[in-house]
């Protein structure tokens, strides 16, 4: 019986296949690094696809456009924005606490997230990004008309008063 040795692969290492998910969120953090740099219409796919490092064929796996993968991005950035605001308005307090919170968070988002900031409101010259940032800042408006709407009435309050003048 001989002895079988083992030769040494001379290929280098499989890399580990990302799961989709993954490789999505990772195309949209380059998408954010380049469109925060560049704007819309100054970054293109290859631009994305050299900050991630991937090849445009595989962006285009995972978004049928650079629009697409845009407003993919507006979607997120904003959800992390309106989880933010729903948390300060989740917490029990009262009105006037829930608002500054939610203004807080608002600006934590603005200083902790430049880039997140920069993609929402950037291109909103754009008419087809217009309407949407347009839905967002409704959404934004909803949600702190929901914090300055939950606050009751203390007796004596201006709103109060202003009952009381018309009655």
């Amino acid at each position: 019986m001989t002895a079988r040795t083992e030769t040494p692969s001379t290929s280098a290492p499989r890399r580990r296949r990302m799961p989709a998910e993954e490789r999505r969120e990772a195309l949209l953090d380059a998408a954010l690094d380049v469109f925060a740099a560049r704007g819309y219409h100054g970054s293109s796919i290859d631009d994305i696809a050299q900050a991630a490092g991937v090849s445009k064929a595989l962006i285009y796996e995972h978004f049928e456009s650079k629009k697409e993968l845009h407003a993919s991005l507006l979607e997120a950035q904003s959800e992390e924005l309106f989880v933010r605001l729903a948390s300060a308005a989740a917490t029990g307090e009262p009105g006037e606490v829930r608002l500054r919170a939610g203004v807080d968070a608002f600006l934590s988002f603005v200083e902790e997230r430049r880039e997140g900031w920069r993609v929402l409101f950037r291109d909103a010259a754009d008419p087809d990004l217009a309407r949407v940032l347009d839905e967002l800042q409704a959404q934004a408006t909803a949600a702190v008309a929901g914090l300055i709407a939950a606050e009751p009435t203390a007796p004596g309050d201006a709103r109060d008063q202003r009952v009381a003048w018309r009655s």
